[in-house]
């Protein structure tokens, strides 16, 4: 009896050795599988091979800037903001009609404003002293292309760490014209009343209340626009051999 039982108390032991060896091996391979989908997850970080879908990706850092009206919070933009022509523009267009026809409305809108009366302005760039302009807009961007595909600031680029700006002053519908024969042949230089610059912090100020835009939203009236760029705070996943410049 004391045999069987001595018997007995081994295969429990070794019943109880298997289950913890079962064990030990499903935890081994738990861990395994938890350290292959974190080599996975690295890599797609990495080497541009992350899931999204099982679509090859890869990240690209952009810089987003901030923008500032009357001393207000700050508000992101990603493209442009504005004083003048193109922000009075935006601000003007009716509802109804965007609804109708779409993009043509901002023409429609921007035909209204191409006589109006142009602004006097001061534009600090860092730390350089301060220019004063009479100008009838004045734009500042990562980007400097248009709807359309027409380029109003050809050195724009959104990962640059600079800011891109430019002031128009036109005279007149035959100053406006030669304005637009720039922008569409995108020659940077040509007209005498199209100026760029660049910097990292901008602070418009102008004599009079003018309308302002962010990212082609208007804002408001404002005497005062300060921007500065934050460069590579915007992390982007875009789809593998996307150009660098898309």
């Amino acid at each position: 009896a004391d045999a069987d039982s001595a018997d007995a108390d081994s295969a429990d032991a070794d019943s109880a050795d298997a289950d913890s060896a079962d064990a030990d091996s499903a935890d081994a391979d738990s861990a395994d599988a938890d350290s292959a989908d974190a080599d996975s997850a690295g890599d797609g970080a990495g080497d541009g091979a992350g899931d999204g879908g099982g679509v090859p990706s890869s990240e690209r850092l952009h810089d987003p800037a901030a923008g500032t009206t009357d001393g207000d919070d700050e508000r992101l933009f990603l493209v442009m903001a504005g004083m003048g022509f193109d922000a009075a523009m935006m601000a003007d267009v009716p509802e109804g009609l965007k609804a109708r026809v779409g993009p043509l409305a901002y023409f429609v809108s921007g035909f209204r404003h191409l006589r109006g009366r142009q602004a006097r302005i001061e534009i600090t760039v860092d730390d350089a002293e301060p220019m004063q302009r009479r100008v009838s807009t004045v734009v500042i961007g990562n980007v400097g292309t248009l709807l359309g595909g027409l380029t109003l600031m050809p050195d724009a680029q959104v990962d640059d760490g600079w800011l891109d700006g430019v002031t128009i002053a036109p005279r007149g519908i035959v100053g406006w014209a030669g304005v637009a024969a720039q922008v569409i042949t995108r020659r940077r230089k040509g007209h005498p009343r199209v100026e760029h610059w660049r910097g990292r912090t901008v602070t418009i100020t102008a004599d009079r209340p003018e309308e302002a835009q962010l990212d082609g939203d208007p804002v408001g009236k404002a005497v005062a626009l300060g921007v500065r760029v934050d460069p590579g705070a915007l992390l982007l996943r875009v789809p593998a051999g996307t150009p660098s410049r898309a």
